[in-house]
């Protein structure tokens, strides 16, 4: 299981990183959404996180 990084409310993450979030709908505060900026465009982003989930997915053992 792979997550994204995501400081939620409450935490001293969030209250180190919260001038940098881009996001404040907390339901996409689930751990598989991004809420801060990434390096890569959005869209590329997701593409390469899904892609590694399906890798992942692949290569788990039952």
């Amino acid at each position: 299981m792979y997550t994204v990084m995501t400081p939620l409310p409450g935490t001293r993450l969030y209250s180190e990183l919260a001038e940098q979030i881009v996001v404040t709908d907390l339901d996409y505060y689930t751990l598989t959404n991004a809420v801060l900026p990434t390096y890569l465009p959005e869209e590329l982003f997701y593409q390469r996180y899904a892609a590694l989930l399906q890798e992942g997915h692949q290569h788990a053992r039952i």
